[in-house]
């Protein structure tokens, strides 16, 4: 409402807030924040995921490798 100086949010779980124009923007520029910061952290993590996933492949194919050692082994015996 520009005659108020207020705005209305929604801020989660349908729940809608008024707020002043200052209070609101000082609300959104520190969500924003949080938000780059969560991102960061996510990126980071999914980083660390893709590197355990190349280890989870490469012990795969060893152990399907040995699997097939094996049983050439055992019908060569």
């Amino acid at each position: 409402n520009t005659e108020c100086k207020k705005v209305f949010l929604w801020v989660g779980a349908s729940t809608m807030v008024e707020y002043g124009y200052d209070e609101a923007v000082a609300l959104l520029e520190t969500q924003l924040v949080q938000s780059h910061a969560k991102i960061e952290e996510l990126q980071e993590d999914l980083y660390h995921l893709r590197g355990n996933s190349i280890t989870v492949e490469v012990n795969m194919a060893r152990l399907f490798n040995h699997s097939v050692k094996l049983k050439k082994m055992k019908e060569a015996a």
